[in-house]
């Protein structure tokens, strides 16, 4: 049974619409949020971040679909300006790097651009 990976970010302002694209570095696949499996060419890359009730300026997302293999994960946060995830045009506010063990999250280091 896959263990829940629950991708945090904590950002200086509030009240934003922020998702965020993962990324497998050993084969450069991108996280699929229409199944949970990692793709080439994923059908909805694009996973929504949900603002802390409590906490604002913390936003999260949780993914237990599936067992992610041992190695480097790569994630991107982006600010959704228009109607849908645009990653060509969305400002980019942060990365950065899981390490995953046994499907166990053991760091996660975030850099804000």
């Amino acid at each position: 049974m896959a263990e829940n990976k629950n991708i945090r970010f904590d950002y200086y302002e509030k009240g934003l619409s922020l998702y965020c694209i993962v990324r497998k570095e050993i084969n450069q696949t991108i996280l699929d949020n229409d199944d949970g499996l990692f793709r080439s060419n994923p059908i909805d890359p694009y996973f929504s971040m949900t603002e802390d009730s409590i906490i604002k300026g913390l936003y999260e997302f949780n993914e237990n679909r599936t067992f992610w293999d041992y190695g480097n994960y790569h994630c991107t946060v982006f600010q959704k300006l228009g109607a849908s995830p645009a990653p060509a045009t969305d400002d980019k506010i942060g990365e950065g790097d899981i390490f995953i063990a046994n499907d166990h999250i053991q760091y996660d280091l975030w850099d804000l651009t």
